[in-house]
């Protein structure tokens, strides 16, 4: 089985940046006999093909611009193709890439199967998070229609898809996979290390995008209520985007220059040492899929805190592993942090919950995934 991947994960062609996208895609490779994963990329980035692990591929289209990206990936598509027969193309959201994957379905007769890995449809606050939304949406409607089969990472996301009249027999729930074995063992000195470089301080910690979506505003507005309350409190925000000038605006606004740091993008591996270094993670999000930020953060033993939504719901139990609360209500927010971070003996029992939680959620990512994969390229045409 030959698999083609259109998506934007830089990180795939050789970028730095946060997850593990390029570890997961090599474990993928194990099961099947090639994967070549076309990433949208700009001319003037010049970034080169870029292997991943002995038969997995990662191809920059190095397009002028993102139209253009339908006449690369249909060239890049050939070349492929005529080197090994592509039985599956994936994409990896139901917009653009969709649009760009339908049109090479059809001129290659590959199956095709579109990836959910957000809360698109029906949410109020993707659709205003910017106009072009607006548009993306009935194309999402118009290409998932087309597709042979549809992986969403939640149960709230099916139902979304369900309830807009996808067939239930095309849809299939797989979250991202997650490799548990990497979170099993802590580095000691480099966890004490990270302790000591925050004064043994209470630390809160965010891991993610620095973009409208993920909601850090609400998170450092929640923060700055618990300073007054807790002085040897922290926070780290691990990631990078363009909501970092407004974050950094915001903070020294609130007078937090000196307790809010800023970690950047980090290697997946020392984003596991921050994790068992701190006291709890949040997640603001207005929106997301099913966040494999709030699993690994579990799995580490983190109480996680998360907007009260389906997506969290599916993650987050109410009191047992973490809290949930009004979403943008940075009173609630910080009430719970404050609760939390003062109570030893609860943050303890919430951290083994959260961890034995975690651990049930994580099992077979992989193999599901790709048996997925073969059961839809088996399918008759």
């Amino acid at each position: 089985m030959n698999i083609f991947i259109i998506g934007s994960d830089k990180t795939l062609v050789g970028q730095k940046g946060i997850g593990d996208a390029p570890f997961r895609h090599a474990k993928y490779g194990e099961y099947v006999n090639h994967i070549d994963i076309l990433i949208y990329t700009n001319n003037r980035e010049g970034r080169k093909n870029f292997p991943i692990s002995s038969n997995v591929l990662g191809l920059p289209s190095n397009s002028l611009a993102k139209p253009f990206l339908f006449f690369d990936a249909l060239k890049i598509f050939r070349q492929v193709n005529r080197n090994r027969h592509i039985d599956l193309i994936i994409v990896q959201d139901p917009f653009f890439f969709g649009l760009v994957g339908y049109w090479l379905k059809k001129r290659s007769g590959a199956k095709l199967i579109v990836n959910f890995h957000g809360d698109f449809w029906g949410n109020k606050f993707w659709l205003k998070e910017r106009f072009l939304n607006r548009l993306f949406l009935p194309l999402s409607y118009f290409v998932v229609s087309k597709a042979d089969a549809i992986r969403c990472v939640s149960q709230a996301i099916k139902s979304k898809l369900i309830k807009r009249g996808v067939s239930d027999r095309k849809i299939e729930v797989i979250p991202t996979s997650i490799d548990l074995d990497k979170f099993k063992f802590k580095d000691f000195e480099k966890v004490e290390q990270i302790k000591a470089k925050f004064l043994n301080k209470k630390l809160i910690v965010f891991v993610g995008r620095f973009h409208p979506i993920k909601n850090i505003p609400f998170l450092i507005k929640g923060f700055s209520i618990v300073k007054k309350e807790l002085p040897d409190t922290e926070l780290l925000l691990i990631g990078d985007g363009s909501e970092k000038q407004k974050i950094m605006s915001l903070v020294n606004q609130l007078g937090l220059k000196d307790s809010v740091f800023f970690a950047g993008e980090l290697p997946h591996k020392d984003i596991i040492d921050y994790y068992y270094a701190s006291h709890v993670l949040v997640l603001p999000s207005f929106s997301e899929g099913l966040p494999k930020v709030l699993t690994e953060g579990g799995l580490c033993g983190l109480p996680l805190i998360a907007p009260e939504a389906p997506w969290s719901g599916e993650i987050i139990k109410d009191g047992e592993n973490g809290y949930l609360v009004p979403i943008d209500d940075a009173e609630a927010l910080a009430d719970r942090l404050v609760y939390l971070l003062k109570n030893d003996i609860l943050r303890d029992e919430m951290s083994e919950k959260s961890r034995i939680l975690a651990e049930k959620r994580v099992s077979r990512g992989v193999e599901k995934l790709t048996e997925f994969w073969q059961k839809v390229v088996n399918e008759s045409r």
